[in-house]
């Protein structure tokens, strides 16, 4: 029992790192797409300037720039704020002083290959052999069996033989040569019979038989509580490799989209509405294509140490 309790923190420290991973890269993808948002605006921003200058925009224009730039700073710092905090979070689950300078390395980019159907079948075909919590149901029931079988054994009579031997003599010179040593053994052989004990025993039985049938209902209740929990991580990941194709093209369409709608207002046949929204809508599709990557790795994660192994994908 004390070994798998050890299994399972383990898997449990192992999913949490994993976890704060993924919502560091999450965090700091979205840093660099708010941030490039922000770069965009600004740009807008210095064009429109640039065209009331010449008399090409109204001041409405201008204001309006000026103060979608200034709505942006906010979202930028607190999402720089939530970079910091993923990466003290992390560091703090791995055992690092969160001051300690170090540099997380990667990308939810980098994870688009393991969003694939083919991963997600092999998700599918789980087992719950492996998981923690069963595992140590089963020997919970393997403890209290033993316990019964030892409660029952207290019925049986008791035949016990025990048999002592000595040598003893009486001198004190210390001259072991030459004592006369006398020997003395006893021989006794008992025999018993439990007959009544308060119906004690029966009642430690009854208790070990209750036992059993409520730990076989607690072991049938976590398993459907299990794979349900595996259902809704197999769905969310299901969700996600759909939407992950789906935002993949949406981003391409809406760059698509801004790019033609940003050389229109600088040759002025669009208006600033018109650009403001293809950057809003290409920061949406950027965050969203992130967010697909994400879900999948964090329910890949989750039933990772549901089914109780450490990289499901590997084996």
């Amino acid at each position: 029992m004390a070994v798998e309790k050890a299994r399972s923190s383990k898997l449990a420290m192992t999913s949490a790192v994993k976890q704060a991973f993924y919502s560091y890269l999450l965090a700091k993808d979205s840093y660099e797409v708010l941030r490039k948002n922000y770069e965009n605006v600004a740009l807008n921003t210095r064009t429109v300037t640039d065209k009331y200058e010449q008399g090409m925009a109204s001041e409405f224009d201008k204001l309006r720039a000026e103060v979608e730039l200034k709505n942006q700073r906010p979202n930028l710092i607190a999402a720089e704020t939530a970079v910091q905090l993923a990466s003290m979070q992390l560091k703090a689950l791995m055992g690092l002083d969160i001051e300690y300078p170090v540099i997380f390395e990667g990308t939810l980019t980098q994870f688009e290959e393991d969003v694939t159907r083919e991963g997600l079948l092999r998700a599918g075909n789980f087992s719950l052999e492996k998981n923690t919590d069963l595992i140590q149901l089963s020997i919970q029931k393997q403890q209290i069996e033993t316990a019964l079988k030892i409660t029952k054994a207290s019925f049986l009579p008791m035949l016990s033989l025990s048999t002592n031997l000595q040598y003893t003599a009486m001198n004190n010179d210390f001259r072991f040569s030459n004592y006369n040593f006398f020997p003395y053994s006893t021989a006794a052989l008992s025999l018993n019979i439990p007959i009544f004990s308060g119906l004690k025993r029966q009642q430690q039985v009854k208790q070990s038989r209750l036992s059993l049938e409520n730990l076989e209902d607690s072991r049938i209740h976590s398993e459907r509580t299990l794979r349900l929990s595996v259902n809704n991580c197999l769905n969310q990941m299901s969700n996600a490799v759909e939407e992950l194709a789906s935002n993949k093209e949406n981003v391409s369409m809406a760059e698509k989209a801004y790019s033609i709608s940003r050389k229109q207002f600088e040759v002025g046949i669009g208006t600033w509405l018109d650009l403001s929204v293809s950057e809003l809508a290409l920061t949406h599709a950027r965050l969203a294509y992130h967010q697909s990557i994400y879900n999948y790795l964090f329910n890949m994660t989750e039933l990772e140490n549901i089914i109780g192994i450490n990289n499901y994908q590997n084996q």
